[in-house]
């Protein structure tokens, strides 16, 4: 009977030893904090569409697609593609007037109407804190190749001399016009803020950026540089 007891002692401490071990090993592991691993996010790509896009051209509309490189969503590539709605861009009077007369064939009325322009942004974005949380911050930065169309109706007109009698009497008579349809195209740089927010898989953003022309060209020929601008509020999904 002593023996059974010895025995039975003997094998409960080395059961409890093993126990005490396998706890320890246990305690070992690292933790993983449960608001780490929810900040942590599968997210690879995103799809959005513009609700409203305005660029220094028009306003009009835009889609996006954008991929993360890392699992921690610091840089992304974004790719987003805008279309601009034509419109009458611009109109003005060329009226040279000196010393109380007027320049012959001085006077030129100019009409430009865009036909539109599609814009392909290719870029990255870098988020300074990481992309994967539901309310983030983004700095972006872009090529901007602008492809579109520049109607333009050039009036000449003239100053003809009239007498009627008394003083002379000037008129603007026509002498002309030219209509064409010139191909335009951009290439610049943009540097863009984006606020993004990602309630689950679905996405909303806002962003705002501004930048410069390198290359202006209408109709085979340089233009002045401009400013560009593009303003954007964008809805989409998360994959």
């Amino acid at each position: 009977m002593k023996k059974v007891l010895l025995l039975s002692a003997l094998f409960s401490t080395l059961f409890g030893i093993n126990n005490l071990q396998a706890q320890d090993d246990d305690d070992d592991r690292p933790v993983v904090r449960k608001d780490r691993a929810q900040s942590t996010s599968d997210i690879k790509s995103v799809y959005a569409i513009n609700l409203m896009h305005v660029t220094e051209n028009n306003v009009g509309f835009a889609v996006s697609y954008e991929h993360f490189f890392d699992k921690s969503g610091i840089i992304s590539l974004y790719l987003p593609l805008s279309f601009s709605l034509p419109q009458r861009d611009n109109y003005y009077i060329d009226n040279n007037y000196y010393g109380g007369y007027y320049n012959y064939y001085s006077l030129t009325d100019v009409y430009e109407y865009s036909g539109g322009m599609a814009t392909f942004y290719p870029g990255i974005k870098i988020y300074p804190g990481g992309g994967h949380k539901k309310v983030s911050y983004a700095l972006g930065s872009s090529l901007v190749f602008g492809f579109g169309t520049l109607n333009r109706s050039t009036i000449n007109y003239r100053i003809d001399t009239v007498y009627t009698g008394g003083p002379q009497n000037y008129i603007r008579a026509f002498n002309g016009r030219k209509d064409e349809s010139l191909s335009q195209f951009k290439l610049g740089m943009l540097i863009t803020n984006h606020l993004n927010i990602r309630p689950g898989r679905y996405y909303f953003g806002l962003e705002f950026g501004v930048g410069y022309t390198y290359l202006n060209n209408i109709g085979g020929s340089d233009a002045d540089r401009t400013a560009l601008v593009q303003f954007g509020i964008k809805t989409g999904l998360t994959r």
